[in-house]
């Protein structure tokens, strides 16, 4: 495991929201996302999530559970969620299992 933290921010921008997460996306930072997620859609009803993954320095399976589980999360909310930036360590898991096809904007 990774021990450079998890750093989530959110921004508005109209209907949308942009979350940023920067550092270590794994098992013991899930938890902190899931939050994050959470009071977005609560509080902020957005009609889009994107999520800026640019700037994560690892990633692990419970990272790729936890973003599938938010995109399921956000879907119940009538919101959709994606990511639109991903760091090479996440780009690569996103490849290697295929999540690429369900979880990224404007994929192949």
């Amino acid at each position: 495991m990774a021990t450079e933290p998890l750093i989530v921010t959110s921004t508005q921008d109209g209907t949308n929201v942009v979350i940023e997460l920067a550092g270590a996306f794994d098992v013991s930072s899930v938890a902190k996302f899931t939050t994050a997620v959470d009071e977005v859609l609560a509080v902020r009803r957005p009609t889009v999530v994107e999520i800026d993954a640019s700037a994560l320095s690892f990633a692990d399976a419970s990272a790729m559970d936890a973003l599938v589980r938010a995109q399921q999360h956000a879907a119940r909310h009538g919101t959709k969620l994606h990511i639109t930036r991903a760091s090479d360590a996440l780009e690569r898991l996103l490849a290697l299992t295929g999540l690429h096809r369900v979880l990224c904007r404007d994929r192949r």
